[in-house]
């Protein structure tokens, strides 16, 4: 399988996107696939696996993990209404709301995806957080088969918006040049 052919395959899935990046390092970990939904409100993030050790490996990034776990458990907890410490059918739930949670929903997509081969991971195996795809035997089509949860629904993209399309068309811009200089040389 070749990378190009995957990412126009996931690619393709998102076709109604806005924005589609590739090997992108736009949180705080590289990125397989990043984009924006047309609507500009929520991004996804796609992380293709190619072999299992490659998939187990990714738990490594604990940083990454943790920051989607949280942002997930969080949410859940503000959908179901729950404030401080709410006694909730003879439970008590204490909720903790701490500023850095703020910054943990603005550094984490809305959604999260693995994509691999068909029937390399299977889907019990994903954490909650994540949803999967799997790509066709010649990596060039793909098939949703589990949706990704909703982490968080901050709909703060405008503001990293604007950030992100600045950093990328710089970026974008330099490699270009450097591009034109070499050709030239």
């Amino acid at each position: 399988m070749e990378m190009n052919d995957i990412h126009s395959a996931i690619a393709g899935r998102f076709h109604n996107h806005r924005y589609k990046l590739y090997n992108s390092y736009v949180f705080n970990w590289e990125s397989d696939f990043f984009s924006i939904t047309m609507d500009g409100k929520y991004i996804y993030e796609v992380e293709v696996k190619v072999s299992r050790s490659d998939f187990f490996a990714d738990f490594q990034k604990s940083q990454k993990h943790r920051w989607l776990s949280t942002a997930m458990k969080q949410e859940l907890v503000t959908e179901k209404g729950v404030k401080d410490s709410e006694n909730k059918n003879g439970v008590w739930v204490e909720v903790s709301y701490d500023v850095n949670y703020i910054k943990v929903r603005e550094r984490t997509p809305n959604r999260f995806y693995y994509c691999c081969p068909e029937g390399l991971i299977k889907p019990e195996e994903l954490p909650e957080y994540a949803g999967l795809i799997y790509l066709n035997e010649a990596g060039t089509t793909v098939r949703q088969v589990k949706v990704a949860p909703f982490i968080h629904k901050n709909k703060n993209v405008d503001s990293f918006l604007r950030a992100l399309v600045d950093k990328f068309y710089f970026q974008h811009a330099k490699m270009l040049n450097e591009y034109n200089f070499a050709k030239a040389h």
